[in-house]
């Protein structure tokens, strides 16, 4: 008696199906197994043989089997595995051969074990974009394009597993009422209606896909704004096509302009909201500081999602703070607008939400605040926090110690060190209580607050950075770690301020290549010790030695993927200044102009950034000669300052342009000007 054919659930390596013997099992999935098989004849090689799951035999399944095969063998691609055979076994069980894609890995996987150079995982990425339009010009979604089913050996992409592809052509007609696909890398499109998809659901994973590939790499802010036009909610706003995406990575690598434009905050605003209604404000904060340049990676809003859940109520902070805003403000949107609406909207006596949650969100608000140098908001909202733990001592303890951290940051910005340093000591305190004296979070403590003592001149400073520098080691913090680097630059600041400048310099230098050894991660610290480098060699006068190290600064900054306009902002201001300092006038006229416009731009021009700078600027053009700039800065600056206050900083730049005009002979001009003057030392109020 003859035993039964082998089912595929039996199935093992050695076994025959027609003319392929089995190898070895490569994977499988819902309906099916792919072997690595040898066929014997009519010629031999090694394929891929796919078999229907014993049991999966239903119309549906049956279908989407078909699908797969008759998608696959329509298609001539170098990118895409390619269809040899097709059969039953003995059992029945469909099966199909396909290319075998030898030694094959993940493209993911493949660039970081290759350890390709960012360039060479773009030409990958463009190979992958190829194949993936070819698939789309015969009719075919893939449906999911994940690294498992994108595989690369050799250098050459192969696009494998089209079991749940979705035809668009009407020959490959397929109705499927399940959501199919993997969970990171489907369009909102297919998961909320997963017969409502077209080509763009795979042009969203390839966004994310792309995300992946260059993970831990220094990017340009051109590439990131691609990836998010991949990645938009709206499927209309996404690239049509893989050609149309492909060719903006090319502009890309040819360092010409791509096609991609920042979508305004306003629209990324309604589309997070939608997306996210049962999200934290916290959260959503997050996200739209990503959109607003401070870099915070989309990620952390699914792990923070498990981390805390808040009511709907709260989220509605966000929606209802940005449509109370006036006209003007949506007009032109800024993160601190924002930021500020929402505090304020959280901090109302009438607001519904629970003590807890209401400190955490303006404690968010207080840190992104901080982030934008506005210390003022920071301070108001960490205050208000503290305020509010006060009132319920029953609230947890690592949210009391968060909001005293924020709040001694946000006083030693916003009044001084010196009045910082008790809330810092009790937040140390507290802390060391609460986790213990070793945990991290006591020691990020410690560390910030001697960093306060080292700005207050406090003589136990370096005493109190030695302690927690003592106590890291003995955790065995690595070098590059945030809080050990911190607490470095805090005593070598500590040296300089004892006259030891050279010793300083050199103790910062080991502390900037520790950092650095931390790669791309530490790269705002590293932009941190440069800046802090810069302004103690400017504080004792040593200009030109300054300047290179802000021109480092500047070049880390912006090599971020998405830089900090405000750090850059900082760094070119100081840069300024130390030219100001050997006399480089007409190069700190030119520099200043750009950065006063930069500040107006970010900050608006009733802030004291763009304050500060004019009035630098304006001693330049004095100084210059620049008689018609000097004329325009001013006019700009007093049309924006009440009249009801007296605003002397421009006194003497006034003054030098009415006696430029009255030695010129233009005389309405000089009575122009010679009246503002008049009127801003005696100011009157608005009629």
């Amino acid at each position: 008696m003859s035993s039964p054919p082998p089912s595929s659930k039996s199935l093992s390596p050695g076994d025959r199906i027609g003319p392929y013997e089995l190898i070895r099992l490569l994977g499988e999935g819902g309906f099916a197994r792919v072997w690595q098989a040898r066929q014997h004849e009519p010629i031999m090689r090694e394929v891929a043989l796919k078999i229907l799951k014993p049991g999966m035999d239903s119309a549906e399944v049956l279908k989407r089997f078909q699908i797969e095969q008759e998608s696959l063998a329509q298609m001539d691609h170098p990118g895409i595995a390619r269809v040899l055979d097709a059969g039953r076994t003995d059992s029945g069980q469909p099966f199909f051969a396909m290319e075998l894609v030898p030694e094959g890995q993940p493209i993911t996987l493949y660039c970081q074990q290759q350890a390709l150079k960012f360039t060479e995982r773009l030409a990958l990425f463009l190979r992958l974009c190829s194949a993936i339009q070819h698939a789309h010009q015969q009719g075919v979604i893939h449906r999911d394009l994940k690294p498992g089913n994108v595989l690369v050996t050799h250098g050459q992409v192969k696009v494998i597993d089209f079991g749940i592809a979705k035809a668009s052509s009407p020959d490959l007609a397929l109705t499927q009422s399940a959501m199919l696909g993997t969970s990171g890398y489907m369009s909102p499109e297919q998961i909320h209606d997963p017969q409502d998809v077209d080509t763009r659901s795979d042009i969203y994973a390839l966004g994310v896909l792309l995300q992946e590939m260059i993970h831990g790499l220094p990017s340009a802010r051109d590439l990131v704004w691609i990836i998010r036009r991949c990645l938009e909610q709206d499927r209309a706003r996404r690239y049509p096509t893989a050609a149309a995406l492909a060719e903006d990575v090319q502009r890309y690598l040819e360092h010409r302009p791509i096609t991609a434009r920042p979508p305004s905050v306003s629209y990324l605003t309604a589309q997070l909201v939608r997306r996210h209604r049962a999200l934290t404000v916290a959260i959503l904060l997050a996200v739209i500081s990503l959109a607003s340049g401070i870099g915070i990676a989309l990620h952390q809003a699914k792990t923070a999602r498990t981390k805390r859940q808040q009511s709907e109520a709260m989220t509605e902070v966000l929606v209802s703070s940005w449509q109370s805003t006036t006209t003007d403000q949506r007009k032109n949107p800024t993160l601190i607008t924002m930021l500020r609406s929402v505090k304020e909207k959280v901090s109302a006596k009438d607001f519904a939400g629970r003590p807890e949650p209401r400190c955490r969100v303006l404690l968010e608000v207080s840190e992104a605040a901080g982030l934008q140098f506005d210390y003022q908001l920071a301070y108001e909202a960490a205050r208000h926090a503290e305020t509010l733990i006060r009132e319920h001592p029953s609230t947890d303890r690592s949210v009391q110690v968060n909001a005293l951290m924020c709040l001694g940051n946000a006083i030693m910005h916003h009044e001084s060190a010196a009045k910082a340093i008790p809330t810092l000591r009790r937040a140390w305190e507290l802390s060391a209580k609460v986790s213990g004296p070793l945990a991290a979070t006591t020691l990020t403590a410690q560390r910030t607050l001697g960093g306060a003592m080292v700005t207050a001149k406090d003589p136990a400073a370096a005493e109190t950075l030695r302690d927690m520098l003592s106590k890291g080691r003995a955790q065995k913090l690595p070098v590059d770690h945030f809080d050990m680097l911190t607490a470095n630059l805090d005593l070598a600041t500590i040296t300089f301020q004892e006259g030891k400048q050279d010793e300083a310099l050199k103790l910062m230098q080991q502390t900037l290549a520790d950092a650095r050894s931390g790669g791309a991660m530490k790269r705002n610290l590293i932009v941190r010790i440069l800046l802090r480098q810069g302004v103690l060699l400017t504080n004792v006068k040593r200009y030109a030695e300054s300047i290179p190290a802000y021109e480092e600064a500047e070049a880390e900054a912006k090599k971020a993927s998405l830089p900090d306009t405000a750090m850059i902002i900082l760094l070119r201001y100081n840069r300024a200044l130390s030219l100001l300092g050997i006399k480089k006038t007409a190069e700190v006229a030119e520099l200043l102009q750009a950065v006063f416009e930069e500040q107006v731009r970010y900050y608006g021009i009733t802030k004291r950034q763009p304050r500060n700078t004019a009035v630098y600027l304006a001693s330049a053009y004095v100084e210059l000669k620049r008689w018609a700039d000097l004329e325009l800065l001013l006019d700009r600056v007093f049309d924006s300052v009440s009249p009801t206050l007296h605003y002397p900083f421009h006194d003497k730049h006034l003054t030098a342009l009415v006696s430029h005009f009255e030695q010129s002979g233009e005389t309405a001009k000089a009575s122009t000007w010679r009246t503002r003057l008049s009127q801003n030392r005696t100011p009157q109020a608005k009629k």
